[in-house]
This record gives structure tokens, sequence and C-alpha cells, in this order.
């Protein structure tokens, strides 16, 4: 009876060394993965803190770009006003002047 239990016993620390292998073999590999998600992650933030840097720069040429078409903008439209007040400004030179060989 003592030898059944004495086998029965080992048996059972059997087991229980497997499972305890098979566990430690999940944890290994459990931390494997988490190491190389880890890993991953850290490579993503970096490549999120690279794409925020470049879009931040093309913000600022943007911003540069868009004041440089207004300046164009207001260039033209002041050109166009000296422009059309060109004939104006001739016609009322000859005015002037016709007016002045009257006197």
């Amino acid at each position: 009876m003592l030898e059944k239990e004495l086998e029965e016993q080992t048996a059972r620390a059997e087991r229980a060394e497997e499972e305890l292998a098979y566990t430690a073999g999940l944890e290994a590999a459990a931390q494997y993965n988490l190491k190389q998600r880890t890993a991953e992650l850290r490579q993503c933030e970096d490549e999120l803190w690279q794409r925020t840097s470049e879009l931040q720069q093309c913000k600022v040429k943007l911003r540069q770009l868009e004041h440089r078409l207004a300046e164009c903008l207001l260039r033209n439209a002041q050109l166009q006003l000296k422009e059309a007040a060109a004939p104006e400004a001739r016609h009322t030179a000859e005015l002037e002047s016709k007016q002045g060989k009257c006197d």
C-alpha cells in the first residue's frame, strides 16, 4: 500500500514538474513576445516623432508660401490699380496742359 501511494505521489510530482516546465516555457515565450512588441512600439514611436517633425516643417513652409502669395497678390492688385489709374492720369495731364496753353 505504501508503495502504491509512493507511485501515485511520484506520478503527481512528475506531472507537476511537466506542468511547471510547460508554464515556464509559456512564460519565456510571453517574455520574448513582450520584448518584441516593446521594440516594435519604440520603433513606431520614433517614426511618429519623425513624421511629426516633418509635419511641423511642412506647416512652417506652408505659412511662408502663404505669406509670399499674399505679398504677390497685394503687388498684383497695386499694379492693376496703377494701370487702371494711368489712362485717367494721362487724360488729366493732357487737360491741364491744354488749360495752361489757353491762359
